[in-house]
């Protein structure tokens, strides 16, 4: 044993230690930006950017010349609503029903108006406001609505001002009523009751818009031209080009991520590339190494070989220096990775991103496997090897 230790001694100490310092940059390279990503995700789909659990996102068909004058081919079919629904973002479908009769809706006296309205019916699970008065039975003579916040502020910023009339707040509004005239024949009081972020709409309760469109409908069939997707991930890449692939379309500031994250992995996985090629060098270089001090050692080998020592024992000196020289690296680099990390949290707390300052547990397991792999490389190479010496 201790002419072997002599031998390996002997060779090692011809070691290259550029190709160690490369080891390591390839492998910090890789940790860091395979930690990069993981963060830049998180970031991205942090809930508290999100303001919410879900995302949801209110679509329509884009409409082009060829559809105008076609009014049918604005609608959603079933068959393109179930392909939404098998969609692996997509957590459910909620249908917007719309009126299909004539509304007018009326007021008197200093806020004197009288307009041609729409409505839009929502399931309730879907809206942003609370639902606990936004209820309707037959026979009721009075319609909750909710409002598009977007419409309070155009008039209180933009036609309010424009014309001198005074503004108005939310707790105004609710405590006014309007008269809703239908089909010429049924007048209803409407009373807003809640104000939604979400719609650029004028909200009514399922229940009405059912009586309504089968009493007054000047159609039979049910047919939606909006949709609202609950999804977790308004952002997902391929979500977002199936959308523009249908031509639909959707809120843009819901989907802006998406372009983001597909620069930000491309530009990661650029890095994490080059760190496995680094890394692949290394590697070869430790083996064609391992090969050169087997075979300047092959005539002691076959000696030691013929004194007795085992295949096994033999490939474990050679191999022990490489691996244990290995680990101290992946460990340097996992340090300098954790490291980075702490900074990197500390800097974005400062704009008010949080990520963990701790190395996700990705990077860790991609630390112990890197290794263990080696070792076995290492061990089944250097086995091979001096194998055909001792042949």
């Amino acid at each position: 044993m201790k002419m072997l230790n002599e031998i390996i001694a002997v060779q090692q100490r011809k070691s290259n230690i550029l190709t160690y310092v490369a080891l390591f940059i390839g492998i910090a390279l890789l940790l860091i930006s395979a930690q990069l990503y993981i963060d830049t995700y998180h970031i991205m789909n942090n809930k508290q950017i999100k303001n919410d659990k879900y995302d949801y996102l209110v679509m329509n068909k884009n409409i082009t010349n060829a559809m105008m004058g076609n009014n049918a081919s604005a609608y959603f079919t079933a068959a393109e609503i179930e392909a939404l629904k098998n969609q692996p973002v997509v957590k459910k479908i909620g249908l917007i029903e719309s009126n299909h009769f004539p509304i007018e809706a009326s007021n008197f006296g200093e806020l004197a108006f009288s307009t041609q309205l729409f409505f839009e019916s929502i399931p309730a699970e879907y809206l942003d406001v609370n639902t606990d008065q936004f209820n309707w039975q037959l026979g009721s003579q009075t319609i909750p609505v909710i409002l598009s916040q977007d419409f309070l502020n155009l008039y209180n910023f933009g036609f309010a001002l424009s014309q001198g009339l005074p503004q108005m707040s939310e707790e105004t509004v609710k405590a006014l009523s309007f008269n809703i005239e239908i089909g010429q024949t049924e007048n209803y009081t409407a009373e807003v009751v809640g104000f939604s972020q979400r719609y650029s709409s004028v909200i009514v309760p399922q229940s009405f818009m059912q009586y309504a469109n089968a009493k007054f409908g000047m159609v039979t069939t049910k047919d939606y031209s909006r949709l609202v997707i609950q999804t977790e991930e308004a952002d997902n890449p391929q979500f977002v080009k199936y959308i523009r692939d249908h031509n639909y379309s959707t809120q843009n500031e819901k989907i802006k991520w998406s372009k983001i994250k597909t620069v930000v992995g491309i530009v990661f996985a650029s890095s994490s590339f080059i760190g496995i090629f680094i890394l692949a060098l290394c590697i070869l270089l430790l083996i064609m190494y391992l090969n050169l001090m087997i075979t300047k050692a092959a005539a002691k080998l076959q000696l030691l070989s013929l004194l007795g020592y085992k295949t096994s024992i033999l490939q474990q000196q050679f191999t022990s220096h490489l691996f244990k020289s290995f680990l101290f690296i992946v460990i340097l680099a996992f340090l300098v990775t954790a490291v980075f990390n702490v900074a990197l949290a500390h800097l974005l707390a400062k704009y008010q991103l949080v990520v963990s300052p701790w190395p996700s547990w990705q990077i860790i397991l991609l630390t112990i496997m890197l290794p263990l792999s080696i070792f076995y490389l290492f061990r089944v190479k250097a086995k091979k090897i001096i194998q055909q010496y001792l042949a």
